[in-house]
């Protein structure tokens, strides 16, 4: 589950993502709930490790 699913703070993005796949690209922030460029919804249970820049 990790790489495929989790973000760690302060990751070299280019370094962390595997060859083919681009960056998720979080374009929207509502309280809790992200959302990606392709529409995606996710909740952001990460906000507590530091400030929320989000949503």
């Amino acid at each position: 589950m990790d790489q495929a699913h989790c973000w760690h703070p302060f990751t070299r993005q280019a370094e962390w993502c595997a060859r083919g796949h681009e960056p998720l690209v979080i374009v929207r922030g509502e309280g809790s709930w992200l959302w990606d460029s392709e529409g995606r919804k996710y909740l952001d249970g990460n906000s507590s490790i530091w400030t929320n820049i989000q949503g």
